[in-house]
């Protein structure tokens, strides 16, 4: 059985630790996140793919570690060490 593990964008891993300057910008960042991990969840569903959505875990890691331990380098938005493990 063929799976997929869906990977958060960092904007979409720290939403609750970015600081947008412009509050729309937050709202089109996290609407446009969420309409594509739907529609990526959805196609798997009708192509009998399982899903495994790490947004959870991911966010749930940025909250706690604020920073202290990127998951994700700053510059090019690869995962970093802390991110991979």
């Amino acid at each position: 059985m063929p799976v997929v593990l869906y990977m958060p964008t960092l904007a979409t891993a720290y939403r609750k630790v970015i600081k947008y300057e412009d509050a729309l910008l937050a709202t089109v960042m996290a609407q446009s996140a969420d309409m594509q991990r739907q529609y990526i969840v959805r196609l798997c569903s009708e192509l009998g793919i399982f899903v495994v959505d790490l947004t959870p875990p991911f966010q749930s890691a940025a909250e706690v570690l604020k920073g202290d331990d990127l998951l994700f380098f700053l510059y090019d938005f690869h995962r970093a060490r802390r991110g991979t493990v």
